[in-house]
């Protein structure tokens, strides 16, 4: 499965997936993408807050075989950007945690490239600080720290 996610300086967003099922053949249903996008919409006009991610069980593979989870933050020339690279273990409710980190350290999101195979997650985000501000060191070190935790 992959995912990206591009920000306009409007502050809107353009989310794209590919989407595989457990058989790694594309999937193409209309009623699932009319049903997803309905109760997105619906959710977003009235304000609600999301439920909490899904509790899954690990995966065996995991369990047996775990990856250390990498973190990675990089300076992007010339942009003020930084690059934030994470490989780990796949597991229900990662992208919910990132994204709480997200926001717990005022990071804002500028362009996301998510990135599943099998059970490692392959995820690479632009980030900057606030309204496009540079992210400091202090501020780097801590949010890698943090990253490092999930």
């Amino acid at each position: 499965a992959q995912a990206k996610i591009y920000t306009t300086q409007n502050g809107y967003a353009l989310d794209s997936f590919i989407i595989l099922e457990q058989t790694t053949k594309l999937v193409s249903y209309n009623g699932l993408l009319s049903l997803i996008e309905e109760n997105l919409t619906s959710i977003l006009i009235a304000n609600q807050a999301l439920a909490d991610p899904i509790q899954g069980r690990v995966n065996r593979q995991v369990k047996h075989m775990p990856i250390k989870t990498n973190v990675k933050i990089s300076s992007e020339a010339n942009s003020g950007f930084h690059q934030l690279e994470i490989i780990a273990n796949d597991r229900p409710g990662l992208l919910a945690q990132i994204a709480h980190q997200f926001l717990l350290f005022d990071i804002e999101l500028h362009n996301a490239k998510i990135n599943t195979l099998g059970n490692r997650v392959e995820d690479s985000f632009i980030i900057s600080a606030k309204h496009g501000k540079q992210l400091s060191k202090e501020s780097v070190q801590k949010i890698k720290a943090a990253f490092e935790l999930l």
